[in-house]
């Protein structure tokens, strides 16, 4: 991980992004998590940065990687490779820039860890790739991205009327908790395009496995109210739609 680019207040004010990129600035950092009793979560943040993301999943220090920030500048349009098509310097898939200057956004934890860092006086600046946001949030509303679908965990585990007795994930079913608007083309034809509604709140879906990406640590949940450990899946990999009647 390099040091992080120093920016003068004019630098940042006339900066723009160029390419498929958005500049978020962490204006919460995990290690500043803490326990309702006031105990740090995590003891050394200087370990986990200090070791690269394939160490750090093996010992599970990826858990306490930043994961979401506030959006500064953001692209004018985004630029998709096309159909049959894979450019490296291009979006996968075609959708629209759905984030604006002030929104929360939750990305993926490698490419906040891999990504260009920028100082301005004190803030902590990253240029994360559009095609890495999963989910943007303003005051109450939240919006899935890039046509991400959030489920909640189905646990297929024992349970009582008051107790879970045993917990048993289902690695490859969610109920649909958040949806937003599908992708209109894959570089992939092989990839489905998917109708805007063919998914809805409530849903349970099936989707391939290993496909699927963990939206925060259970010890660092902020996107919601509800506190519980939420899966992404693009809507490309899901293969099963079931109504909400089905969800039992």
């Amino acid at each position: 991980m390099d040091a992080p680019l120093e920016l003068t207040p004019e630098e940042l004010n006339n900066f723009r992004v160029n390419g498929n990129y958005v500049l978020v600035e962490i204006t919460h950092h995990v290690a500043d998590d803490r326990t309702k009793s006031g105990i740090y979560i995590v003891n050394d943040m200087s370990e986990i940065r200090a070791n690269s993301i394939e160490s750090g999943e093996a010992v599970d220090l990826s858990a306490h990687l930043d994961r979401f920030g506030t959006v500064v500048k953001v692209p004018s349009t985004l630029a998709f490779s096309g159909e049959g098509k894979l450019d490296p310097n291009k979006m996968e898939w075609k959708t629209m820039v759905e984030t604006e200057i002030g929104d929360t956004v939750w990305f993926d934890y490698r490419n906040g860890y891999y990504s260009q860092r920028f100082k301005c006086e004190g803030r902590d600046l990253r240029l994360i790739p559009y095609s890495a946001l999963i989910v943007a949030k303003k005051s109450d509303t939240i919006k899935p991205l890039n046509g991400y679908v959030i489920c909640t965990r189905i646990n297929e585990g024992l349970k009582s009327k008051y107790l879970i007795l045993e917990e048993k994930i289902n690695t490859q079913r969610g109920i649909v908790k958040y949806v937003g608007k599908p992708n209109k083309a894959y570089a992939n034809p092989k990839n489905p395009i998917i109708k805007e509604g063919a998914i809805n709140v409530g849903d349970t879906v099936t989707f391939s496995q290993n496909f699927e990406v963990l939206l925060e640590n259970v010890l660092h949940l902020h996107l919601d109210n509800d506190k519980e450990e939420l899966r992404c899946i693009q809507d490309r990999y899901i293969v099963g739609v079931y109504g909400k009647e089905d969800n039992n």
